[in-house]
């Protein structure tokens, strides 16, 4: 078993369009965007992330099985802090260390930027990506009520931070 946990490249947009997708088909509940919306436009734009290098990508004997977006705050006084968002792993790549070692990169990756704080909100009913966030450091701060939106159905956000 081969792990790479790198960047994307610019050149790699489809693969990305492909995580996404899944990602939205896979867990309706822990994303902003719909399946259907991402879908019928032929999936999200993410050329200016990628060109950026802000979206991480894990490969597993050369297959992406998930993903992960970095962005940085903008603006002299919130420039030391940055969201993680997007976080997805694969269904089959689940539990074979992928989730640990995307999040040790982009750690390490924040550091090496001069990042301090990182963010991150999970749905409240996700206790298994609680648990590693937690595992990785991060603990929690607060409550978004109503994060997302299904249908009639709410989701409430636990918004958790790790200081570099």
């Amino acid at each position: 078993m081969t792990l790479i946990i790198r960047p994307f490249r610019p050149d790699e947009a489809a693969v990305l369009r492909d995580i996404r997708l899944a990602a939205l088909a896979n867990n309706p509940p822990a994303f902003a965007e719909r399946h259907d919306v991402a879908l019928a436009r032929g999936g999200e734009d993410f050329s200016q992330a990628l060109a950026l290098g802000a979206v991480w990508g894990v490969f597993l004997d050369g297959a992406c099985v998930g993903m992960a977006g970095l962005d940085r705050f903008v603006g002299a006084n919130v420039e030391h802090k940055a969201t993680v968002w997007g976080v997805y792993i694969s269904p089959s790549a689940r539990g074979q260390v992928a989730g640990d070692a995307l999040f040790t990169a982009i750690i390490d990756h924040a550091r090496s930027v001069g990042i301090e704080v990182l963010e991150l909100g999970v749905g409240d009913f996700n206790t298994r990506a609680q648990a590693l966030y937690a595992r990785m450091g991060f603990v929690p701060y607060g409550l978004e009520p109503k994060a997302v939106k299904l249908g009639e159905r709410y989701i409430d956000e636990v918004l958790m931070a790790l200081q570099l």
